[in-house]
């Protein structure tokens, strides 16, 4: 079974719930957090051991624009891409999931995510593009 590493930046287990059902049929298997927003405390330190792990295929952040365009978040997240890619190389597969607003480009993401691929939550589709992600990358 393939598996991803999810942070969640918002507090909604019902949008996590959701993401894993849709997965689900595609054998994936989601492993993950929920993101603090302490950066001083910086607790997203926790999850660097598991999401660098070689089970896990690629990083998935899941996230609305207002979110995904917080300063302190994106400090973060930044902070812990850095992280990955240095344990898990250059190439490491990370993937924003918009859960909602105007759909976020390459652009407007920090440095460290620029390469993400960006999708939207809902689209029903996803199982699918994961797989072929997966494959892919």
């Amino acid at each position: 079974m393939k598996t991803f590493w999810l942070t969640s930046l918002g507090p909604s287990q019902d949008v996590v719930n959701d993401l894993m059902s849709k997965m689900k049929p595609y054998g994936i298997e989601i492993k993950g957090h929920f993101w603090e927003d302490e950066l001083k405390k910086m607790p997203w330190m926790a999850a660097r051991e598991d999401l660098t792990d070689q089970k896990i295929s690629f990083w998935a952040i899941l996230g609305s624009e207002e979110e995904l365009l917080n300063p302190d978040l994106r400090y973060g997240l930044s902070l812990l891409a850095i992280i990955a890619r240095a344990k898990r190389g250059i190439n490491f597969p990370v993937v924003i999931l918009q859960t909602h607003g105007s759909l976020l480009s390459a652009d407007q993401l920090p440095t460290p995510l620029k390469g993400a691929d960006i999708f939207l939550s809902s689209d029903s589709g996803l199982g699918a593009k994961f797989v072929s992600f997966q494959i892919l990358k």
